[in-house]
């Protein structure tokens, strides 16, 4: 479910994004994005990506796959860690009714 968000809803996020990598495989009826992340996070606060409608393919911090992660409907939240490289793979399914701007 789509969460209206307001510019007063918005907090400074507490990381450094240090770069971001995005490749999009489109196909007809889904798309594949592939994003590396680099962070340099604060070791007391978890990483919170916001997504919605999005499937999980893999998922890899620092090379290997995280022991822990918390994925829901709309969020997915890792543990903290000082740095990290983050590689996710998302699989988005076109929708002709369902668009967010």
């Amino acid at each position: 479910m789509h969460t209206e968000k307001f510019r007063k809803d918005y907090q400074p996020y507490p990381h450094v994004l240090n770069s971001v990598s995005l490749a999009f495989d489109i196909f007809d009826d889904h798309t594949i994005v592939t994003s590396e992340l680099a962070f340099k996070t604060d070791p007391n606060a978890p990483i919170v990506l916001d997504g919605e409608s999005l499937e999980l393919l893999s998922i890899n911090i620092n090379g290997n796959e995280p022991a822990a992660y918390e994925l829901n409907d709309s969020q997915l939240i890792l543990p903290p860690k000082v740095r990290i490289s983050l590689q996710s793979r998302l699989l988005l399914k076109s929708s002709p009714t369902k668009t967010h701007g």
